[in-house]
């Protein structure tokens, strides 16, 4: 006569055991995954950093490329005549200014009244900019320098540089 009850099922032991070996996966698994996503933030940082310093150049490059008249004074402003949106042709100066406590790229629309060029106040680009340049390459303003420098909250900096040759279209 067999004393010893021959029903199926598992031991004790192996239940925690599969439940430990589960346990460890899902710990593998979620430092992977929040490795993954730290390294995905940072470089969405570093990508949206780069993105925004590149349309900011393009942008002032365009307005710098399809200008009547250019006038750099200081090396961190430059005031261009061109063509605003649909307004016509205006003065337009780009500077630094600071814009809740953050250095930025703004933009000035200017009116001509009496050779007295009356600007309205800036138009934010680009908020943390730690400088900006703009420098005459030929003495004839037929090649310009345009130097960006921006910065994001953690403390990234990122260059650019661009060089434009203006096409002084004509100012009807």
């Amino acid at each position: 006569m067999n004393l010893i009850n021959k029903e199926s099922g598992y031991l004790i032991i192996e239940v925690l055991l599969a439940i430990t070996i589960l346990a460890s996966l899902v710990c593998y698994f979620n430092e992977i995954m929040g490795t993954i996503f730290t390294e995905w933030e940072e470089k969405t940082k570093c990508i949206s950093l780069q993105e925004r310093g590149e349309l900011s150049l393009n942008f002032l490059a365009d307005y710098i490329r399809n200008s009547c008249e250019i006038h750099i004074d200081n090396a961190d402003e430059i005031e261009i005549k061109a063509e605003y949106l649909d307004q016509g042709i205006k003065w337009i100066k780009f500077n630094i200014y600071t814009s809740k406590g953050s250095p930025t790229l703004g933009m000035k629309v200017g009116e001509e009244i009496n050779d007295i060029i009356e600007y309205s106040r800036n138009s934010p680009l680009i908020n943390n900019i730690k400088e900006i340049k703009f420098e005459d390459l030929k003495g004839d303003l037929s090649l310009i320098k345009v130097f960006l420098e921006i910065t994001n909250h953690e403390g990234q900096i990122r260059h650019f540089t661009t060089y434009v040759s203006p096409r002084y279209r004509r100012c009807d």
